[in-house]
């Protein structure tokens, strides 16, 4: 009887339900994330991050390629990210001795690019290390962190950062932040 109130309105999300309240899953299946309101959505690890541009043709960092120390047993590469501005895919590539994922931007200002990363990483720490023109980050509620336990020092060095939402994070999870 449970499983038929799941189903109901969102198909096979739920792995388990509130008996006391019509439609509000108690926990989802995998591929899933419960937000606040009992719904499951399918997670999305891709989040939004705004650049100020200043220059064109210039290589901008918008992540580092080594985010943190644990990484090199995981090595990251090309592949394991897709990056989009205004829904077209883009290319990224590498710069600064290898270290950051860049883009060159032909035209100056503001760009929103969404970042998809297609990898479970452990660690965020030091990802945007020195991204000088990052000025937003916004890790939506249907980004996963629950394999991140470290963040720490992840913005550090962004000297244009203005705000950053990461209430999707469970922080409990993280040990360095």
């Amino acid at each position: 009887f449970c499983r038929k109130l799941c189903e109901y309105g969102d198909g096979n999300k739920c792995a388990a339900c509130d008996e006391k309240q019509e439609n509000k899953c108690l926990s989802c299946n995998s591929g899933f994330k419960l937000i606040k309101n009992g719904t499951c959505i399918k997670i999305d690890n891709s989040f939004i991050a705004v650049y100020n541009v200043t220059s064109s043709s210039e290589n901008v960092k918008i992540f580092r390629y080594i985010a943190g120390i644990c990484l090199h047993f995981h090595p990251i590469e090309l592949s394991d990210f897709e990056a989009f501005i205004n829904g077209n895919k883009i290319e990224l590539n590498f710069c600064n001795n290898n270290q950051y994922f860049c883009y060159k931007f032909q035209n100056i200002g503001f760009f929103e690019i969404k970042i998809s990363i297609k990898k479970d990483l452990s660690t965020l720490s030091y990802f945007f290390y020195e991204c000088e023109e990052l000025v937003y980050v916004n890790f939506n509620e249907a980004f996963d962190p629950s394999n991140i336990l470290n963040a720490e020092s992840m913005f550090e060095g962004c000297i244009s950062l203005q705000g950053v939402n990461m209430s999707s994070f469970n922080t409990s999870l993280i040990s360095r932040l």
